[in-house]
């Protein structure tokens, strides 16, 4: 799949909080509000967008038949979507099983025979309990449906509604910066969605810069010549591409192998943070992480939680993406800007 020709055909997940659970039901919104906003700068009303919610059913006494739920839900998901002047279909499962609602919705949602390729979702951090286990659940159907993923994360529930936030009188986004730190090397799809973005007349006055993080113990690095020679042809591949940046830059670290993941996470973090510009970074897009598996080889979606809750500690909010089974790269990836053999 090519990052030139790759349109993102969402299935926004909105997360909709049990009854009977101390969930907070503003957060809730709030969750939903910044990802479909999202959404509506990403789509511009072009495209598939479908808009989806998997409702815990309500068991107790008195409660509204399965049928009433579904219409109150869907309504719910009506208004959002006409809040955010996000254009989509809405759909609503009404299950408390939520894998089996999941594979339902991943396998089968769709407009004829045109289906979503990206699955958002929102997250405020930290999370746990139920929540996580649903994330992991999500994300691993994701994977299994071979769909891009695109997972927003804030860690602090009071800034959710971010993108309202920095807007000035005319509803533009104040002059910034969208960073894209491309870490993974496993598909071009961060730089793709910062490029989309942009495009966007609400982020008209945000400039993307390019962060190309390299460890000094990836085999690719050693065959390099220097980091100057990596920025610049980093610099022509984008040009290529015609993505415009005011900024890129390869941030060399030390060996990582020693440590964990929560460590390379915090690590990251830290770097990350140290580039932000206070006030003036909207969004950081990065790679998501590969969840963490237990020594069976099962998800642990708890400690994946928290490994995000390291990585988003104190930062804007962050866009995780994942181009998911069939990577969207480049014609020869990373190979051609830390290759030495192509200079």
């Amino acid at each position: 799949r090519s990052p030139i020709t790759w349109r993102p055909q969402l299935l926004c997940l909105v997360h909709a909080p049990h009854p009977q659970s101390s969930e907070s039901p503003e957060v809730a919104e709030m969750e939903a509000r910044g990802l479909l906003a999202l959404a509506h700068h990403l789509k511009e009303g072009r495209g598939l967008a479908i808009v989806a919610s998997i409702v815990p059913r309500d068991t107790a006494p008195n409660a509204p038949s399965r049928l009433e739920q579904r219409a109150e839900a869907k309504s719910k998901l009506n208004w959002l979507c006409d809040n955010t002047n996000l254009t989509a279909f809405t759909d609503v499962v009404v299950s408390n099983e939520f894998e089996t609602a999941m594979g339902v919705l991943v396998d089968t949602v769709g407009i004829g025979a045109l289906r979503p390729n990206t699955i958002a979702l929102s997250v405020s951090l930290p999370v746990g309990g139920a929540r996580a286990d649903e994330l992991g659940i999500a994300l691993r159907h994701a994977r299994l449906g071979d769909k891009a993923v695109l997972l927003l994360c804030v860690s602090d529930g009071a800034r959710l509604e971010w993108i309202d936030k920095l807007r000035d009188e005319y509803g533009k986004l104040n002059q910034g910066y969208i960073d894209v730190w491309w870490w993974a090397h496993d598909g071009a799809l961060p730089l793709m969605i910062a490029h989309l973005l942009q495009m966007h007349a609400s982020f008209h006055n945000s400039s993307v810069r390019i962060f190309m993080y390299l460890p000094e113990d990836r085999d690719s690095f050693r065959e390099a010549v220097d980091k100057a020679t990596i920025e610049a042809k980093l610099r022509n591949l984008l040009s290529m591409l015609r993505i415009a940046t005011s900024h890129v830059e390869v941030v060399m670290t030390p060996p990582q192998s020693s440590f964990d993941e929560m460590e390379k996470a915090k690590t990251l973090n830290a770097t990350i943070s140290a580039r932000v510009v206070p006030f003036k970074t909207h969004l950081v897009v990065t790679n998501l992480p590969p969840p963490r598996s237990s020594s069976r080889g099962s998800t642990e979606p708890r400690a994946f939680a928290q490994l995000l809750e390291h990585f988003c500690a104190l930062l804007p909010p962050l866009l995780f993406v994942s181009g998911g089974e069939s990577p969207i790269s480049f014609d020869h990836g990373v190979s051609q800007v830390t290759s030495k053999s192509s200079i």
